[in-house]
């Protein structure tokens, strides 16, 4: 029987979160990790088989507390009656993005995302994400689309669906090139990298008028 505690596990977790960032998740190794968190790499394979599996749970731990909040700031942007769905919606994924407290996780999932990218991505990466709560976020983003089509801020010549999917994964994709390649970014001067997000977003919402 493998002995396991749940305030290992999030020391584990943390720790690992932390040690993939600094170091990358290619150049990261288990030896690494079981340092940084100050247990035995025994200790650290009673809990997960490898590197993979480890990146995966730290995704999954991240991923679980995104719904609730990003819910939180479009409520509460909708809670502005000068404001309309489609203002509320870009304004509410701006405001998540920029989340001091958020700004380590996004820069492990642009790592993580980043690395299991073309011939090195697993074949069952899918499988292993957290669908669940992918899941109700994306949804939570899609009935703020719905809200803003029926009262007509939001076009209705293309589906409410592709309108969601574009809109989540054109700012989570510059969102994250901005976090993980930062001054690497070609041709772009820091004034003009800090209003990037910002100016996709003013587009975003523009193009989302009907």
């Amino acid at each position: 029987m493998i002995y396991q505690t749940e305030e290992t596990r999030e020391k584990i977790l943390a720790g690992a979160q932390q040690i993939f960032v600094e170091n990358g998740f290619e150049a990261t190794q288990m030896k690494d990790i079981a340092t940084a968190v100050g247990i035995s790499r025994h200790s650290l394979y009673r809990y997960y088989r490898n590197k993979t599996d480890l990146g995966f749970a730290v995704y999954t731990r991240i991923f679980s507390g995104f719904e609730s909040e990003i819910t939180a700031i479009l409520e509460a942007q909708s809670g502005n009656t000068a404001m309309n769905a489609r203002q509320s919606l870009i304004g509410g994924i701006l405001a998540f993005y920029k989340l001091p407290h958020r700004q380590m996780d996004f820069r492990f999932l642009a790592e993580f995302d980043g690395f299991n990218s073309g011939s090195r991505l697993p074949s069952d990466f899918l499988e292993n994400l957290p669908e669940p709560d992918a899941h109700r976020l994306f949804a939570t983003l899609h009935e703020f689309i719905q809200r803003g089509v029926k009262e007509g801020s939001i076009r209705c010549d293309i589906s409410t669906r592709e309108l969601t999917q574009t809109v989540c994964y054109s700012t989570q994709s510059l969102a994250y090139s901005l976090l993980a390649r930062g001054e690497a970014l070609y041709g772009v001067s820091k004034s003009e990298r800090d209003r990037m997000l910002d100016n996709l977003c003013q587009l975003l919402e523009r193009g989302l008028s009907p």
